[in-house]
């Protein structure tokens, strides 16, 4: 499936996908312990069921402390120090050219990719 981004959740959930697929836990956006173990069950006997066999009884799971989850996207750490801030290690590129990029007018993703890495 293809990643959709959620901006709730600030990261990347399998979108609808083409093939018969299951996503369980924190791959399918689900962070707190009782969800990703709800959702683990249940993929493992839908996948039990799929291959024609029987699925065991297991033991229900008494979860009943899950911590609240704020989750909030962090696009760049400040710093006061003169440190780069890398966004790419392999091909060199900082936060700060990727802010030249977007200064410069480049606004398509594949243009600022390409011209920090190109360019820099």
């Amino acid at each position: 499936a293809k990643p959709v981004y959620d901006q709730g959740l600030a990261c990347f959930v399998p979108g609808e996908s083409v093939q018969p697929s299951l996503c369980a836990g924190a791959v399918h956006g689900v962070f707190d312990l009782k969800g990703c173990l709800h959702e683990g069950l249940e993929a493992g006997r839908y996948s039990v069921e799929a291959l024609g066999l029987r699925p065991m009884t297991l033991p229900q799971l008494d979860v009943s402390y899950t911590p609240a989850l704020q989750i909030e996207a962090i696009w760049e750490i400040p710093t006061t120090s003169r440190a780069k801030a890398f966004v790419d290690f392999q091909n060199d590129v900082t936060s700060s050219d990727l802010k030249l990029a977007v200064r410069e007018n480049y606004v398509s993703i594949e243009h600022v990719k390409r011209y920090t890495t190109a360019g820099m």
